[in-house]
């Protein structure tokens, strides 16, 4: 017997309708191989879910057709369907690709999520979890000697790559720099939370997620470190993600530098208070960091001159502004380095002193 979904009552027409009875986190076997899984309800009637053999740890997505039957599919293809309904245990039925029919016993794990939805919960993803693997090797920006760090966390999570570095303190504050550029795989605040977007790529679509957190070093000398960083991924919503931006310290302190500090009001439209990477800057600024671009495409010049936010980073030569552009212009996006010496009218006391001490 399939397994129909719940009706809400017609006498409530503003009440939601109750979960499906087959909703939640469930464990047990297909045939003899244990396996978890879990299958979320939608009131826009896309059910989906996702289980996994608890030998291999991979996802296999999982929708629910009209026919009540749920159909499997791995890399995009069809591996088999589910026919399931509750009893007196939780869920049993049958699997079925081709001729081949294996039984599907299932009872459930208690969960809970933020969003109510039983596929980004930690009860479905923890069995996949394990301690993550730190890799060393040496490296070398210029005259900067630096360790670059690779974590591995688990073999059924190659779509997670988090990367960063440290290098031997010669400075005072060089030691909250080291701890700063640290990355810890377990952390579960943004922007290093890595479970978070696969399971929300689980709770929307039954696949896990891509995510990428890398942290390079691009300037190094006795006065400043400027790590670049770059994040992508896709985390279940509309589009895949993709930026960048620098972190950038003060060696004598260990103190971030906040690089909005270093412009006056020419070149800053609104402040911010919290030292936000994403500076508004005015119309005249804007089209004088356009015109150091490099990018001789008129269609992406357009698109990047209409920009109100920019993420500013330091190199060397100068300042470096990089125009914040919807998913659909991120093939635009073109850091234009300012030189020093052409940024003077823009500069406050602040920059001015600033540039001095890199000079």
């Amino acid at each position: 017997m399939l397994l129909a979904l719940a009706v809400a009552c017609p006498t409530a027409a503003t009440a939601e309708a109750p979960a499906p009875v087959w909703q939640g986190v469930w464990e047990g076997t297909i045939g003899t191989l244990p396996v978890r899984a879990c299958l979320k309800g939608s009131d826009s009637g896309f059910q989906v879910g996702a289980y996994y053999y608890l030998s291999r740890k991979r996802p296999i997505q999982l929708t629910r057709g009209d026919d009540g039957r749920w159909t499997e599919r791995e890399t995009g293809e069809i591996t088999g369907t589910w026919s399931i309904a509750p009893d007196a245990r939780g869920l049993s039925g049958q699997w079925q690709d081709g001729k081949r029919r294996l039984p599907i016993a299932l009872k459930p794990v208690p969960w809970q999520s933020e969003y109510d939805n039983p596929c980004e919960s930690d009860a479905f993803t923890a069995p996949r979890i394990t301690q993550a693997k730190m890799t060393s090797q040496a490296a070398r920006l210029k005259d900067f000697d630096y360790t670059r760090t690779t974590w591995d966390v688990g073999a059924s999570f190659d779509n997670v790559d988090l990367v960063s570095f440290a290098y031997p303190a010669s400075q005072p504050g060089d030691a909250a720099i080291n701890a700063a550029l640290r990355i810890d795989p377990a952390r579960r605040e943004d922007p290093l939370d890595w479970r978070g977007c696969v399971q929300q790529a689980l709770g929307s679509l039954g696949l896990d997620g891509d995510y990428s957190y890398v942290l390079e070093p691009s300037l190094a000398n006795q006065a400043v470190l400027v790590a670049t960083r770059q994040q992508a991924g896709f985390c279940g919503g509309a589009h895949p993600f993709a930026f960048h931006d620098w972190l950038i310290w003060d060696r004598a302190t260990g103190e971030p530098i906040d690089l909005e500090t270093w412009l006056n009001d020419t070149a800053v439209e609104e402040r911010s208070d919290d030292g936000a990477s994403l500076v508004q800057l005015t119309p005249t600024m804007r089209q004088f960091a356009l015109a150091q671009a490099t990018s001789a495409d008129e269609e992406c010049r357009d698109v990047v001159a209409r920009a109100d936010y920019w993420t500013l980073g330091l190199s060397d030569k100068g300042l470096l502004f990089s125009p914040s552009l919807p998913h659909v212009a991120q093939a635009c996006v073109d850091d234009a380095e300012v030189p020093f010496a052409k940024l003077a009218r823009f500069l406050s006391p602040a920059g001015k002193a600033a540039v001095a001490k890199l000079r």
